[in-house]
C-alpha cells in the first residue's frame, strides 16, 4: 500500500468530518464531540488496505477484460483463431487431396 497517499486521504476525511459537524452546528457541543469520536473510530478501524486491494483488483480486471474484448488483445485472439482455422482447413484440404490421389490409382 502506498503510504504516501494516506496523509492526503486522512486530510480529506478530516475535512469531511468537520464539514458534517459544521452543517449540524455541533462544534464544541457534547454531541459534536461524540460524533467526532465515532467518526475517528470508524476511520481508524476501516480496513483501508483490504479495500484498496479490492478496488485495485477490480480496476485491473476491468482493464484486462476490456483489452481482450475490444483492444489489441482482441485482435491477437482473432488472429490466432484465424491462423488455427487456416491450419485446420489446410490439413483437411491436404487429406482430401491425398484421398483423391489414392482413388485415381
Amino acid at each position: 500500500m502506498n503510504i504516501e497517499a494516506l496523509p492526503q486521504l486522512r486530510l480529506e476525511i478530516e475535512h469531511l468530518k468537520y464539514t458534517i459537524l459544521a452543517q449540524l452546528g455541533l462544534r464544541g457541543s457534547e454531541l459534536g464531540e461524540c460524533l467526532s469520536k465515532e467518526v475517528d473510530k470508524a476511520i481508524n478501524s476501516y480496513p483501508w488496505e483490504r479495500k484498496v486491494q479490492e478496488v485495485t483488483h477490480a480496476a485491473i480486471t476491468s482493464h484486462i477484460e476490456h483489452y481482450f474484448k475490444y483492444g489489441n488483445g482482441s485482435r491477437a485472439i482473432k488472429s490466432a483463431v484465424e491462423e488455427g482455422f487456416r491450419n485446420v482447413t489446410k490439413i483437411v484440404s491436404d487429406d482430401l487431396s491425398t484421398e483423391k490421389e489414392g482413388d485415381g490409382e
